[in-house]
């Protein structure tokens, strides 16, 4: 009996294994994320937008490299929101709004019209407006995970 249930625990550790493998692989060398959170999702959502959702067969991204679409389903794309508020809220400041010219909490990374002393790092290190953005991408989080529940997947 205990070697049943050692090898479902081994089997559950090595699908783990496999899926964390595929998120890096993703995450890092495959899929643009810049392109994925801001371009074809936030930048999509006016701003103040209660009802935040996202399209039900998720997103078709280009490959980072090639070129080639790359299907971003509702469970990838929600793990893919909740790793980014979660960088965003360890390396973001307010000094970024003003590096990068946020003025209105949509998160544009385009830069300043020319540098000044008072962006840089570390500045004043208090929250920055790019937090309404970060705020977005949960309820959009959010929206996959209804989704995925409705549609009584397994990784809601």
């Amino acid at each position: 009996m205990g070697s049943k249930v050692q090898d479902t625990v081994c089997q559950q550790e090595h699908a783990n294994s496999r899926n964390s493998t595929v998120m890096v692989l993703l995450y890092a060398l495959q899929v643009p994320r810049q392109q994925l959170i801001q371009v074809d999702l936030l930048d999509k959502l006016p701003l103040g937008t209660s009802n935040l959702s996202v399209p039900a067969e998720g997103l078709i991204v280009p490959h980072i490299r090639t070129g080639e679409p790359l299907q971003i389903d509702l469970y990838r794309l929600g793990q893919f929101l909740i790793l980014t508020m979660a960088d965003f809220a360890e390396q973001l400041y307010s000094w970024q709004d003003d590096m990068f010219g946020n003025t209105d909490g949509r998160l544009r990374l385009e830069g300043a019209p020319k540098p000044e002393p008072r962006q840089l790092w570390p500045g004043p290190m208090k929250p920055g407006l790019w937090m309404s953005a970060v705020s977005r991408m949960g309820r959009l989080a959010v929206s996959c995970k209804k989704q995925l529940a409705a549609a009584r997947d397994p990784r809601a």
